[in-house]
């Protein structure tokens, strides 16, 4: 189970993931479907995969967190970074049943 590192909750949501590839990106985001949008400044000469998590335990601070994958040459790499994510995608998720 995946727990958020700002907070220790265990509540999470994907709102947006966004996978790169060079100057595209395909994005996923939460009531809006997927889209093809032109990157720029890619500095990733590989793949790279960007989860976005909103935190259920965040209350009034609407935390979540970044989780990045980047895939060049062989090598993953990962990173997990603290966001504010705002009120507006706290708690949506992009497709629920």
């Amino acid at each position: 189970m995946k727990i958020c590192p700002v907070c220790g909750g265990n509540g999470l949501h994907i709102f947006r993931t966004e996978i790169l590839m060079g100057e595209q990106a395909v994005i996923f985001k939460a009531d809006e479907g997927i889209g093809i949008e032109r990157v720029r400044n890619n500095a990733s000469r590989g793949t790279v995969v960007r989860l976005y998590y909103s935190c259920e335990d965040a209350g009034d601070s609407y935390h979540g967190f970044l989780q990045e994958i980047s895939f060049h040459k062989g090598t993953v790499t990962e990173a997990v970074i603290p966001l504010y994510v705002g009120k507006d995608n706290w708690w949506r998720d992009i497709w629920r049943n």
